[in-house]
C-alpha cells in the first residue's frame, strides 16, 4: 500500500540503458534518452525505440512482487484517444516498467510556457470530460486527475495518465492511505475528493471533483490576462459556473459528467455548424476526406471513420426521404432532451456513428474537426457553384443584350432601306 503522505524525494531508481521487450512476437529494443519527470513513487524516463525510431515514455517504480501492477492492468484494458496509449509491461529485478506513448507536455507546463486562447482551454477541458465519460462507461475511477496527470501533444490532444491509484466500481479497494487528518489532507491533495480522503462512499463523481480542481487551476492562471478582458467576461462567468457545479465538497451537489459536457461554456466549439437541410446534393473533391450532402444529411468518411450528420430541421423534408430521420429523432429527443444547452442551433445536430446515435457534443475532438472541415469545404463548393451560376447568368444576359442590340440594329437598317425604296 502506498502512503500519499510519504514524499520519497530522496528515492532514486537505477534504470537500465537498454530495455528489450517482446510484444506480439516482435522484439523491441529501447535505448535510454533522458529523464522526463520524478514523481513521488516513480520516475518517468524517455527511451527511443530502435525499431521505429520513436520516443516512448517508460514509468519505472519499485515492484511489489506482483505479476501485473494495478496501473498496468488498467491501462492495458483501455482504448480511448484521450487516455495515454499502453505499449508493454516488464518486470526487471525489483522494478516494474510500464511502456507508454510519449507525450511531451503536461497541462501545468503548457499553462506556464505556451501562448493560448480561451478556445484552446475549452478544447482541452472538453477532451478531459471525454476521457472521464469513457472511464465512467468502463466503471473505472481515476481518483487523481490533476494538471500534472494531463498531457498535451503539439496538436492540443489531451492524454490522461497516472492510473496508479485508480479503482473500479466493483472493487473500491484503494492502494493508498492518508496519515494526516482530513483538513491537512484536503490541502495536501486538493484534487482528491473529500469523500475519498475521509474514507466514505465514493463513485465516478470523485473524478468530477478533480475536474473542478483542474478548472480552478486554469482559471487562477488564465484570469490574469484573457479572462479579465470585458469581451471574455461571459466565458469567465461560465467557467466559474462550471467550477461551481463540479468542485463541490458534497458529492450529491456535483453535476454529472454528461451535464458538464453539455455545459454552455463549451458552446463556442460548435458555433461554425449551420443548418444544411437545403444544401443541394453534391460530392465536392477534397482529397483525404470524403464529404457528400444528400437528402438533408451530410455523410463524412475519413480513413476508417465514417458517420452521418443530421439536423433536426430535416423533418421538414418530404416524408419518403425522412423516415430514417423520424426514427432517429424520436430516440434523440428521449435520450438527450434533458441536457439541451441554451443554444438552440447547437441542439439541432446529432450524429450516427458505428450505428450509434450521439448528440453532437459527444463527439471526440478529431471527429468534430472533420465536421468543421466538412462545413468549410461545402461552403467553398457552394460559393464556387454560386459564382459559376452568377457568371453563367451574367454571360447569358450579355448574350441576350447583344442579340437585342443586333436585332435593333438590323431593324433600324431595314426601316431605312424601306424608306429609301419607297421614297
Amino acid at each position: 500500500m502506498t502512503n500519499l503522505s510519504c514524499l520519497g524525494e530522496n528515492c532514486t531508481i537505477d534504470f537500465p540503458k537498454e530495455i528489450v521487450s517482446c510484444n506480439l512476437e516482435q522484439k523491441y529494443t529501447y535505448i535510454f534518452s533522458e529523464k522526463i519527470a520524478k514523481r513521488t513513487y516513480s520516475e518517468v524516463l524517455m527511451y527511443i525505440c530502435t525499431n521505429t525510431n520513436q520516443k516512448v515514455a517508460i514509468k519505472v517504480k519499485f515492484s511489489a512482487n506482483t505479476k501485473d501492477s494495478k496501473e498496468n492492468i488498467a491501462l492495458k484494458s483501455m482504448n480511448h484517444p484521450n487516455i495515454v496509449k499502453y505499449i508493454d509491461f516488464l518486470v526487471i529485478g525489483e522494478y516494474e516498467y510500464i511502456i507508454m506513448e510519449y507525450v511531451p507536455c503536461t497541462l501545468e507546463d503548457y499553462l506556464e510556457k505556451q501562448v493560448y486562447g480561451l478556445k484552446d482551454i475549452k478544447i482541452i477541458l472538453k477532451q478531459i470530460l471525454d476521457a472521464m465519460k469513457y472511464l465512467e462507461y468502463i466503471q473505472v475511477i481515476h481518483i487523481n486527475i490533476k494538471p500534472n496527470n494531463i498531457l498535451l501533444d503539439e496538436n492540443l490532444n489531451v492524454k490522461l495518465i497516472d492510473f496508479a491509484i485508480c479503482c473500479t466500481i466493483q472493487d473500491k479497494s484503494l492502494n493508498f492511505s492518508i496519515d494526516s487528518d482530513l483538513d491537512t489532507a484536503l490541502k495536501e491533495f486538493p484534487q482528491i475528493a473529500p469523500e475519498i480522503l475521509s474514507g466514505d462512499f465514493f463513485d465516478n463523481s470523485a473524478d468530477i471533483y478533480s475536474f473542478g480542481y483542474v478548472c480552478l487551476f486554469i482559471q487562477e492562471r488564465f484570469i490574469e490576462n484573457v479572462l479579465c478582458d470585458e469581451k471574455n467576461k461571459k466565458s469567465n462567468d461560465l467557467l466559474s459556473n462550471l467550477i461551481y457545479n463540479s468542485y463541490c465538497s458534497f458529492r450529491t451537489n456535483r453535476s454529472s459528467i454528461t451535464g458538464l459536457i453539455f455545459h454552455q461554456f463549451f458552446d463556442e466549439l460548435y458555433e461554425s455548424l449551420e443548418c444544411f437541410c437545403n444544401f443541394d446534393n453534391m460530392k465536392p473533391n477534397m482529397g483525404d476526406i470524403e464529404i457528400w450532402p444528400y437528402d438533408g444529411k451530410i455523410h463524412i468518411k475519413k480513413d476508417n471513420i465514417e458517420f452521418t450528420l443530421y439536423c433536426s430541421c430535416h423533418d421538414k423534408l418530404d416524408l419518403d426521404r425522412n423516415l430514417e430521420y423520424i426514427r432517429i429523432q424520436k430516440t434523440y429527443l428521449s435520450t438527450f432532451s434533458f441536457y439541451n444547452t441554451t443554444n438552440i442551433n447547437i441542439n439541432k445536430f446529432s450524429v450516427k456513428i458505428r450505428k450509434i446515435l450521439l448528440h453532437i457534443k459527444f463527439l471526440y475532438k478529431e471527429d468534430l474537426l472533420h465536421i468543421i472541415k466538412a462545413f468549410e469545404i461545402i461552403k467553398k463548393s457552394r460559393s464556387r457553384l454560386s459564382d459559376k451560376q452568377m457568371r453563367s447568368e451574367y454571360n447569358q444576359s450579355v448574350v441576350e443584350e447583344n442579340r437585342v442590340r443586333s436585332e435593333n440594329k438590323c431593324s433600324y437598317w431595314l426601316r431605312g432601306l424601306i424608306r429609301s425604296l419607297c421614297g
